[in-house]
């Protein structure tokens, strides 16, 4: 059975107009609508980061004046001058709390343990520093002391503690009631001028933190909000954060 020119010719141009259709007009607008599909996929996620975003920028905001009193907290630990009257009344109450004598506080002119020569940038950072500060080995300021207390064998031991215990960390907390202060030295020695042994003279050599000068406790943050403008940080405090803290300061 032979089929007849007009109809071979019709299935001819049914043929062409449906791949005219396809090529010309349904190709084009699936290829818009997979961009359209690819243009909402990427504006959901834009929308998904600022919602991340926008719940972060809650909390810290929530969380704002509990961290700026952290951050105050820790300034006690290592303020941004030697604060020497600070630190003495700060000794004289953990002193007057072991039943300890507080004899003397002097600064260590020999640099103490935790100094270091200041070599390059480090030496003209050092000319601005309170006296008898040097850079320390990780750039931080430091201050080296002497102090000599008097008491019985317990009582000092007690002392040394409360010393130690003005920062303390654990738990992944930072407890700060006072300057943070290491202990390179301990030299024991009968206390002749009170009766001898038992009684015992502790000469301490210790060493206190400084804050750089371009630098303070809040980097110009108030209580109320952030500063307007970027501060530089140094590598003492780059790898600084949010420090979640216990106890009160004095």
């Amino acid at each position: 059975m032979s089929v007849s020119r007009p109809v071979v010719l019709g299935i001819v141009l049914a043929l062409l107009a449906a791949f005219g259709f396809q090529h010309f007009v349904l190709a084009p607008k699936q290829a818009e609508r997979a961009d359209l599909d690819a243009r909402i996929a990427a504006q959901h996620k834009r929308l998904d980061t600022a919602r991340r975003q926008l719940a972060a920028n809650r909390a810290a905001r929530a969380g704002y004046g509990r961290d700026y009193a952290t951050v105050l907290r820790l300034g006690k630990a290592v303020p941004s001058d030697d604060d020497t009257r600070t630190l003495l009344y700060q000794l004289s109450l953990a002193a007057k709390g072991a039943d300890v004598h507080f004899d003397a506080i002097d600064v260590d002119a020999d640099g103490g343990a935790a100094s270091s020569a200041a070599t390059g940038s480090d030496a003209s950072a050092a000319g601005t520093l309170p006296p008898g500060a040097t850079v320390g080995p990780a750039g931080l300021p430091v201050v080296p002391f002497k102090f000599t207390f008097s008491g019985g064998y317990f009582d000092l031991g007690n002392f040394m503690h409360r010393l130690r215990a003005f920062v303390k960390a654990g738990n992944r907390r930072v407890s700060v009631t006072g300057r943070l202060v290491t202990i390179d030295s301990v030299k024991l020695t009968p206390d002749d001028e009170h009766g001898g042994f038992p009684r015992i003279l502790a000469e301490v050599g210790a060493t206190t933190f400084v804050l750089p000068e371009q630098e303070g406790a809040t980097n110009g943050a108030t209580a109320d909000a952030p500063p307007t403008e970027p501060v530089a940080t140094t590598p003492a405090t780059a790898a600084g954060g949010t420090v979640p803290t216990t106890g009160s300061t004095r």
